[in-house]
């Protein structure tokens, strides 16, 4: 897919003007640089992940990155807070 764009006085047009959001999100996205609608559509996350292939947990490997759905009974869970980021610690019993 390629995105053909013509720099116009638009482009330049401030993001508040255009967007219907809060005053929060455009603060966030004035944070990252993106002030415009250039901006916006020349803005590239840092990664990405692909959650679009749903496997069994039994598929993964150690370490490995990946989604995974199973279903089973949560026998203990803990929910804390680390350098701005929660972190969960589940043990769980699948159904296998």
């Amino acid at each position: 897919m390629y995105l053909i764009f013509t720099l116009s006085k638009k482009t330049m047009t401030e993001l508040k003007t255009l967007l219907k959001t809060t005053p929060q999100y455009i603060n966030l996205l004035s944070s990252h640089g993106i002030k415009n609608i250039k901006d916006f559509f020349n803005y590239f996350p840092r990664t990405y992940e692909d959650r679009a292939s749903i496997q069994p947990l039994n598929n993964l490997q150690i370490n490995e990155k990946g989604t995974a759905a199973t279903k089973g009974k949560i026998i203990e869970k803990k929910v804390f807070r680390r350098g701005g980021k929660t972190i969960y610690d589940i043990k769980f019993e699948d159904e296998n």
